[in-house]
């Protein structure tokens, strides 16, 4: 009998532990407005990587009132913050969707640090916004551009 006590309660405690680290690690990192009102080629700050494997990333262009191309804008890591390379297809148009021009991409993988890097200058008539997020798991398995909106 007090042996099953004893058992079930350092498997409480365990439990109890593993759930303190489980709940306490980030889902997601959040950095709006990587890129803000950019419209010269640019290199964000890189966004240090602490264990997500899914990246998102918004390329806004808030003032624009039709699509705006060329473009070039993607998302690259590193695992020594010196050396980037791309782990994104390049965005190379932003569509009016909804009354907003914007392209949504999405890149997989875990790497100490991601970074966006807009390789063409922007129309000056059309200053960029990126807005980043990177999720510990792949949130977003399946993301399509249709005609007018994207869709799961």
């Amino acid at each position: 009998m007090f042996t099953c006590l004893r058992v079930a309660a350092i498997a409480a405690l365990l439990a109890v532990g593993l759930y303190g680290q489980a709940g306490s690690k980030n889902q997601a990192i959040f950095a709006p407005s990587l890129l803000n009102g950019v419209t010269a080629p640019a290199v964000s700050a890189p966004v240090r990587n602490i264990g997500q494997c899914m990246h998102v990333f918004v390329v806004i262009f808030p003032a624009a009132v039709a699509d705006v191309n060329p473009i070039q804008v993607r998302i690259e890591a590193s695992y020594d913050n010196s050396v980037y390379f791309p782990i994104s297809p390049d965005v190379i148009e932003a569509k009016l969707l909804g009354g907003v021009v914007y392209f949504i991409q999405k890149a997989y993988g875990v790497f100490p640090y991601v970074r966006v890097r807009s390789v063409l200058a922007t129309p000056a008539s059309a200053p960029m916004t990126v807005h980043y997020s990177g999720h510990v798991l792949p949130v977003v398995p399946v993301l399509f551009e249709t005609l007018d909106r994207f869709v799961l």
